[in-house]
């Protein structure tokens, strides 16, 4: 079970504030690895720390957290994502208005955006 500054640390971020943003950005995605601990604590189990750290992936490759978030609810089974996976991003396809899609392109692996 992870803390909120052991995510912290383990996401790279540099507040606790924008741990609970992200954990709140997929809580419907991450209910079931959420728990209390002492002092009303949050934790996180090794599941949980995937979803966040698929998240921040797609945060640093270009995307807003709302469309980072809304990419993993569309990718459909997220108890598939196991400890440690990596992704590489280099499209992201994710709606902006019904009935239309945008292409985003991953700057930060080398592709030109």
């Amino acid at each position: 079970m992870y803390t909120i500054n052991d995510l912290r640390k383990l996401l790279g971020l540099s507040t606790a504030n924008q741990v609970r943003n992200r954990i709140e950005a997929v809580k419907d995605l991450i209910a079931a690895e959420l728990r209390r601990g002492p002092n009303n604590q949050i934790l996180v189990t090794d599941a949980g720390l995937s979803v966040l750290r698929r998240l921040q992936e797609l945060y640093d490759s270009g995307l807003t957290i709302t469309q980072a978030s809304d990419v993993l609810r569309a990718s459909g089974d997220i108890n598939a994502i196991k400890p440690n996976h990596k992704i590489e991003p280099r499209f992201v396809w994710f709606n902006t208005k019904p009935g239309r899609a945008k292409c985003k392109r991953g700057t930060d692996r080398g592709v030109a955006g």
